[in-house]
């Protein structure tokens, strides 16, 4: 029986040594393609677009590649069309650049595309966005996406305050909601309390962002904050808040060198397809799945990258002064 299994592990050896391919070479055939990165912003007047190239390389370290993947002198145009608002604008997007970080490869500033400040209508929600691009060598690249729908968005306590209610609540908790309850989109929540702080004489204007976990103690204590979900919610517990508030004067004992302005709540939302994106480079959005051999997203007809909406959505908490005070801040500004 011995000889036997000896006899078929020898088999099962010979086969797999058999079957490899002498000519298997593990870098497939390279082609070339356009690689697109958009990420617009609503609301905003100031557009980039940035075009780039892949590229080859002799061996396997792509860190190899000196020649500049960044491309110039492309025709860039993006238009903007929505019946309801009657708009049906292109706007040319001018070739420019700017200084690349120090010890970057590339010699030469980075080349990119941008709307001018005055010349550019604002996108807003179910705009239409398209864009059209003809590069120096005579390819074009045409992309479209439309600008989320607007949100509903709801808080459970309008003042920034953690004093106990009737209620027994023990969080901020934030919710929105699509209008039309488009799925697919993601979503950055942040929560900052904005203060002033009296330094030698000088008043100098900070923020402090709310975690929405803790752990450890004293000098090993770590927060953890949001990161892009597709959840539509986002609470922040009232000991958590308590503790920032307490930590914005930790470095300081005169705590009238403080003055706590209000909280805001930001939240960044991504259209589907910049969402799309992001999972296929980062995984899903969960602990459990696995994925094999999953494309990379793409809506860059025959090339790479995206284009996508981004917008935010701000929700402003003025502070409740008895609340303030009772970390021993001031109450009024500084003059």
């Amino acid at each position: 029986m011995k000889h036997l299994s000896i006899f078929f592990l020898f088999i099962l050896l010979f086969l797999g040594f058999a079957g490899c391919d002498e000519s298997f070479n593990p870098k497939e055939e390279f082609q070339p393609k356009i690689i697109v990165t958009g990420l617009l912003k609503a609301d905003s007047s100031r557009q980039n677009i940035v075009i780039q190239k892949s590229y080859d390389i002799p061996g396997f370290d792509p860190s190899q590649n000196t020649t500049d993947p960044f491309i110039s002198g492309a025709n860039v145009v993006l238009k903007v069309t929505n019946r309801k608002r009657n708009i049906n604008a292109t706007h040319i997007l001018r070739d420019t650049s700017r200084a690349r970080a120090v010890g970057s490869k590339y010699p030469g500033p980075m080349p990119f595309y941008t709307t001018t400040m005055s010349g550019f209508n604002k996108i807003t929600a179910r705009d239409t966005i398209t864009l059209i691009a003809t590069l120096p060598s005579g390819e074009n690249i045409q992309s479209t996406t439309i600008v989320p729908e607007p949100l509903n968005m709801e808080i459970n306590r309008t003042v920034l305050t953690t004093a106990a209610t009737k209620q027994n609540i023990d969080r901020f908790l934030f919710t929105w909601t699509p209008i039309d309850n488009a799925q697919g989109f993601m979503y950055y929540p942040r929560m900052r309390i904005y203060y002033d702080q009296l330094e030698n004489g000088v008043v100098t204007p900070k923020n402090i962002e709310v975690p929405i976990a803790g752990f450890g103690e004293g000098a090993e204590r770590t927060f953890s904050y949001p990161l892009f979900s597709k959840s539509r919610y986002q609470d922040y517990l009232f000991a958590l808040v308590d503790e920032v508030m307490r930590d914005i004067s930790k470095n300081d004992v005169n705590k009238q060198n403080f003055y706590v302005r209000y909280a805001k709540f930001d939240l960044m939302v991504y259209d589907v397809n910049f969402a799309k994106y992001y999972s296929s480079i980062n995984g899903f959005l969960d602990d459990l799945s696995v994925r094999i051999d999953e494309v990379v997203y793409s809506n860059i007809p025959g090339g790479l990258g995206f284009l996508g909406v981004t917008k935010l959505y701000e929700v402003t908490m003025p502070i409740d002064l008895d609340y303030t005070s009772s970390f021993g801040y001031r109450v009024t500004p500084f003059r």
